[in-house]
C-alpha cells in the first residue's frame, strides 16, 4: 500500500505547487483520485503493447458465439417468422452522403470499399441474415387472410404504399445476440404495434469491430428502401446495444441532410 500513499502525497504536493488537475477538483478529490488510480493499477496491471498484440480476439469471438443467448420462438398464436437474407452487393451506398460525418467517416468508407473489392475479386457477395416477423394482427389490418399470409405478408415488400414496418436491432453488448434469440420478444413487439418487423443479424465484435455493426444497419435500412418502403415509414427499434445502434443510425441518416434517399443511391 506504500505506493498508494506515495501517489496521494505526490498529488497533494502537485495541488499546492501547480494547482488543480481539473478546474472542479478540490484538494481532497484530487488526492483520493490519485490514490484510487494507483490502487487499481496494483489490482489490474497495465498490459504492454506486446501483451495486447498477443490477444487472440478471434478466439474470444468464437468463445462468445459458443455461449450465445438461448433461442426462442414466435408464439404461433401471435404470428409467423421467416428466415431471409440480404445480398450486400445489391445494396449500394452513396459515399458522398457519408463524407464529413466525423470520426466514423474513414472506417465506414473503408468497410464499403473493402466489401466492393471482395465482390469484384471473388464474384460472391456477403449476405446478412434477417428474420421477418409477421403478426396475425398486421395481416388483419391490411385485409390478408390466413390462407394467403405465407404468400404475401412473408415477403419483404410493402403490403400497401403506406405500410409502416420496424427495423429491429438486437442487444447483447455488440458481442452477443441474433434474430433467433429475439423471436419471442420481437414477436410480441410486432403483435402489439401491428407492424411487421425485420430483425437483422449484424456482425459482432470483437472479430468485427466498430463500425461494422453500423455498416450492416445502414445496409438493412437501404435494403428496405429498395424493397419499396419509404424512409418515414421505417421505424427504428432496439434494446441495449441495439438501442445505441439505432441512435448511431439515426445520426448517420440525419447527416444526409436533404433526403434519406441519398443513402440508397436513389
Amino acid at each position: 500500500m506504500f505506493s498508494v500513499y506515495f501517489a496521494m502525497l505526490k498529488s497533494a504536493v502537485s495541488y499546492l505547487v501547480c494547482g488543480r488537475q481539473l478546474p472542479a477538483w478540490d484538494l481532497r478529490l484530487q488526492v483520493y483520485s490519485s490514490g484510487f488510480r494507483q490502487y487499481t493499477r496494483m489490482l489490474f496491471p497495465v498490459m504492454s503493447d506486446d501483451d495486447i498484440d498477443s490477444i487472440d480476439f478471434g478466439e474470444i469471438h468464437d468463445t462468445l458465439q459458443a455461449n450465445q443467448m438461448p433461442p426462442s420462438k414466435v408464439p404461433p398464436e401471435i404470428g409467423l417468422h421467416r428466415e431471409l437474407q440480404i445480398t450486400v452487393a445489391d445494396v449500394s451506398i452513396d459515399r458522398d452522403s457519408i463524407r464529413g460525418i466525423g470520426v466514423i467517416e474513414r472506417p465506414l468508407l473503408s468497410l464499403i470499399d473493402s466489401e466492393e473489392r471482395d465482390f469484384q475479386s471473388s464474384g460472391e457477395s456477403r449476405r446478412i441474415a434477417y428474420d421477418l416477423i409477421t403478426p396475425w394482427s398486421a395481416c388483419e389490418q391490411v385485409g390478408i387472410g390466413l390462407d394467403t399470409t405465407t404468400k404475401t405478408a412473408m415477403e419483404p415488400s410493402p403490403l400497401n404504399p403506406d405500410e409502416r414496418v420496424i427495423l429491429y436491432l438486437h442487444g447483447g453488448s455488440y458481442v452477443l445476440g441474433n434474430p433467433v434469440a429475439y423471436r419471442e420478444p420481437v414477436g410480441y413487439l410486432a403483435h402489439y404495434t401491428l407492424l411487421r418487423t425485420f430483425v437483422i443479424d449484424y456482425r459482432l465484435a470483437p472479430r468485427h469491430p466498430c463500425p461494422a455493426q453500423l455498416h450492416d444497419a445502414l445496409i438493412a435500412f437501404n435494403f428496405l428502401i429498395r424493397q419499396g418502403f419509404t424512409p418515414q415509414n421505417i421505424v427504428l427499434s432496439g434494446d441495449s446495444a441495439g438501442g445505441h445502434l439505432c441512435l448511431d443510425l439515426m445520426l448517420l441518416l440525419r447527416h444526409a441532410g436533404g433526403g434519406l434517399h441519398k443513402f440508397a443511391g436513389l
